[in-house]
């Protein structure tokens, strides 16, 4: 029979896995939006000096 701290001490590491596994997670999704807005600031800039060319 398993003590209840163990029982809690299951818990939290299955916690703190959960919690790495978003922040993860996160900063793939951080650095696909910081990619995504580096090729739209290039694509302004590219289509404004296309403008006053026009």
């Amino acid at each position: 029979m398993l003590g209840k701290g163990c029982v809690y001490k299951m818990k939290d590491n299955l916690q703190v896995i959960k919690i790495e596994k978003v922040n993860k997670h996160i900063h793939s999704i951080k650095l696909v939006l910081r990619d995504f807005v580096k090729r739209t600031e290039v694509g302004e800039s590219v289509s404004v000096r296309m403008a006053q060319r026009l």
